[in-house]
């Protein structure tokens, strides 16, 4: 059974509309005062960002760029003027959020973003048994871990080959996540599993805890071999570490032929080491251990030529020549004296001639005061105060969410798609946002959140991070600048199970049932009937009763189908033809088109939308319940036509009760 959009709203930064109408200053003004005419975003931007604007000059000057419409305001004609005003509304949509069960949601998206997805991260429930998440907290184990394999199945398959998951656990389920990943992703995909502290070992959680928790585990998995994580870049300009000078204080009287090098032999009082000033003259010491004795030609002319010596040659110094890449043209070699115990030895190098600005080092899996990383245990004490909204609970920091990011890759993939099945207070979202604020890049994001909280805190926090990085005491900060990003983002409702059973009529059974139970739960084929069949004649006309409230709405026939046959919205146009209205995207070069049908042909309208210059090169036509087929291939481009069937939605099984 596949569940349907019910509703489709957005977020548009008034900046994004100036810029689609720029070339139109007559279109622009319009768009600007129906806008300042609609006292209920005005009231919202009031309340929200402590904005009064009655005036055109502000937004048309571009004060308020960033400024996010909520097109829940307003009527249909206006959003899909604004949204045909955008050449490629796809592109230009920065993120999604879906207000919906994340298992229908995936199956959902399931066909757009096949293969698509860069970076997966979620903070499922730790299954601890707090009551305070929508998602069920506390399942049996083998629940626990049905309920996380299903939805990881379903976003495996919408991951990229060179993508990777980061799954955010406590010691609770831990070593059960990782057995069920290694069966899920396959074991030999594992990568880490990342140790992050966030909280101070003297802060109590529960006092009947024997042993306090105060770190959280991050386990990551890559979806194939492709995969390779992002490096840490650190600057190697600095000359810290070159601070040596090694004096020829006499002629060396000894020489050795060792691989075919003839080596001179310093006797301790025939030199002298000094520590100096660092330079880029002088010489950088580097202990012969570890990875260094084989890993590079110094190392291994040391173990094979000059540690057999060792203790005959204690407070030697061998000078090699043709050796290293600096301009010395020789490397020095030191063994230390008798009185320091130790048993490795060194040599000394000038700064290389190739030395690049930057290297590149691998990621540590534990999060670190060192090197650039830091104990995160402060960052997870202030997570309320960040995004400007409150959520109790598994809020996580956006530095660990962006740290995350920027290891899978999506960093230096300004294009990729990240996706956060389990979005909270939507801090993937806000990460994502950064990172293109940093680069101008176009990542996007998509966030699926059931929770009451999707609209006061997941929106809220979304719309927030567009107008302004700066927030104080509820408010944008007067103080500073008002730094957010111009962008796009949908947010849609999906129809969820609970909403299927109430669009059900039920036939009473025949037998005896528990006055407790409600009949649609019986659920017996041969007694239901889905009261909602979609009816491809009237598509704009298909009620449907949704959420808690059992709010009568109808569902958007154009997104759900788009979904389903994974369908980019490159266009978004609306055409209003002989009283009626024509829905229509373009995805490359297929056209959908949606329209009440009546008794009159409307051929010559069909071809009227598919001869408009925003549809040209158009091959492929889905149009609903019937169309003159004929006609439209022999007076158009088009060489293939589709008629959309209530099949094509797949609304669930419509069962006829069979007579025996």
């Amino acid at each position: 059974m596949q569940y349907k959009v019910v509703s489709t709203n957005y977020l548009i930064s008034v900046g994004k509309i100036l810029e689609a109408t720029k070339d139109d200053t007559i279109e622009r003004k319009a768009i600007i005062s129906q806008i300042l005419q609609n006292e209920a975003q005005l009231t919202d931007w009031r309340e929200t960002f402590d904005l009064d604007l009655t005036e055109q000059l502000p937004l048309i000057e571009e004060h308020y760029s960033t400024l996010p419409l909520d097109t829940q305001y307003f009527d249909d004609v206006f959003v899909d003027d604004i949204l045909a005003s955008f050449p490629d509304l796809e592109d230009q949509i920065n993120g999604v959020l879906l207000n919906s069960e994340n298992f229908q949601a995936l199956n959902l998206i399931q066909e757009k973003y096949s293969g698509k997805i860069k970076s997966i991260y979620i903070d499922p429930p730790y299954n601890t048994g707090s009551d305070e998440f929508v998602y069920k907290d506390s399942f049996r184990h083998s629940s626990w871990l049905s309920l996380m394999y299903d939805r990881l199945i379903l976003s495996k398959e919408m991951a990229q080959h060179n993508s990777a998951i980061g799954i955010s656990i406590n010691e609770e389920e831990l070593f059960n996540l990782k057995l069920l990943l290694d069966l899920a992703m396959g074991s030999y995909n594992y990568l880490t599993t990342i140790t992050v502290k966030v909280r101070s070992g003297d802060r109590i959680l529960t006092g009947d805890k024997d042993i306090q928790e105060v770190t959280e585990q991050l386990l990551v998995y890559r979806n194939s071999h492709d995969f390779t994580p992002a490096k840490r870049i650190v600057d190697n300009t600095s000359n810290a570490e070159y601070c040596w000078r090694v004096l020829e204080i006499t002629k060396s009287n000894q020489t050795l032929n060792l691989g075919g090098k003839e080596v001179s032999v310093f006797k301790p009082d025939e030199f002298s080491i000094e520590q100096v000033e660092p330079s880029e003259k002088y010489l950088k010491r580097i202990n012969i251990r570890g990875s260094i004795r084989e890993g590079n030609s110094s190392g291994r002319f040391y173990i094979n030529y000059l540690e057999p010596m060792f203790d005959e040659c204690r407070g030697h110094l061998f000078k090699v020549p043709n050796m290293g890449n600096d301009e010395l043209g020789y490397r020095y070699f030191y063994i230390p004296a008798s009185d320091v115990n130790r048993k490795n030895g060194d040599y000394f190098q000038g700064v290389p001639i190739d030395r690049s600005d930057i290297k590149e080092y691998s990621y540590p899996n534990h999060w670190h005061a060192e090197e650039g990383y830091w104990d995160m245990e402060p960052i997870f004490n202030r997570v309320g105060y960040e995004g400007a909204v409150t959520f109790r609970k598994g809020k996580k920091p956006l530095d660990f969410v962006t740290k995350y990011l920027v290891l899978t890759g999506v960093e230096d993939d300004t294009f990729s798609i990240c996706l956060d099945y389990f979005a909270g207070s939507g801090t993937t979202g806000h990460a994502v946002l950064k990172l293109n604020k940093t680069d101008n890049g176009n990542r996007k994001f998509i966030l699926v959140e059931m929770g009451d909280y999707f609209e006061s805190t997941l929106k809220e926090r979304i719309r927030r991070a567009m107008f302004s990085e700066n927030w104080k005491d509820d408010k944008p900060d007067p103080k500073k600048k008002i730094d957010g990003t111009v962008g796009i983002v949908k947010y849609q409702r999906l129809e969820q199970y609970e909403d299927v059973l109430n669009n059900l009529i039920t036939s009473p059974p025949d037998y005896d049932a528990k006055t407790e139970l409600p009949v649609k739960y019986l659920y017996r084929p041969e007694e239901q009937q889905i009261r909602l069949t979609m009816d491809m004649s009237h598509p704009f006309s298909n009620r449907i009763t949704y959420g808690k409230d059992s709010t009568e709405g109808f569902v958007d026939v154009l997104e759900t189908y788009c979904y389903l046959k994974g369908l980019s919205v490159q266009r978004h146009l609306r055409f209003d033809l002989n009283d009626q209205v024509y829905r229509v995207v373009r995805s490359g070069t297929r056209a959908v088109v949606f329209r009440n049908v009546t008794e009159e042909d409307d051929t010559s309208q069909l071809l009227e939308i598919l001869a408009d210059e925003r549809l040209a090169g158009v091959t492929q036509l889905d149009v609903n319940y019937d169309a003159n087929q004929q006609a439209l291939l022999e007076n158009s481009e088009l060489r293939q036509i589709h008629l959309i069937s209530t099949s094509d939605f797949d609304t669930g099984a419509v069962w006829n009760t069979i007579e025996t």
